[in-house]
């Protein structure tokens, strides 16, 4: 990944993070990417979060499931591919809210469903990446894609392995 900046999050990330009504299906490392997606888009200046950033945020990630499936893959080069997608600002402070775009809300919806169909109480980082996989028309899904994950293979995946907690 290059050089790794040490990560400082505020607390007042999103409400719905610490009150756990939106999210309290999701494991501690689903979470965690989330904080890292959002942290991601603040040190890129975007003012909102979309697939990209979550992409990062699992690319951050070094637990769960799927952070296991991504170290197969060049994990710098899909990095460098996914920040030459976003716009060059200056970055935003941490305190300001970064609220998720629709595209990155129709990923979280598609997380959850990637659980239900899977049997699954939480939604773990296996379904954030399932879902970003199952959206080829985000530059994040396009590039997961390119770099060889298949939809098919990794639903196999999370149906067999243990399930994260």
């Amino acid at each position: 990944m290059g050089t790794v900046r040490p990560v400082t999050l505020s607390l007042t990330l999103n409400f719905e993070l610490r009150s756990g009504t939106m999210f309290e299906r999701y494991t501690e490392t689903a979470r965690r990417t989330l904080f890292f997606a959002r942290y991601e888009a603040s040190q890129h200046g975007s003012l909102a979060m979309g697939p990209e950033h979550l992409l990062l945020g699992l690319l951050r990630e070094k637990k769960g499931p799927a952070a296991l499936w991504l170290k197969t893959l060049p994990v710098d080069r899909i990095r460098e591919e996914l920040v030459a997608h976003l716009d060059a600002n200056p970055p935003v402070p941490t305190h300001v809210e970064i609220p998720f775009t629709e595209r990155a809300k129709a990923i979280l919806a598609g997380a959850a469903e990637e659980s239900d169909a899977l049997g699954h109480r939480h939604i773990g980082t296996e379904h954030l990446l399932l879902a970003l996989v199952r959206n080829e028309q985000s530059p994040a899904g396009a590039l997961l894609t390119a770099h060889g994950l298949s939809l098919a293979d990794l639903r196999h995946r999370a149906a067999t392995e243990q399930d994260e907690t």
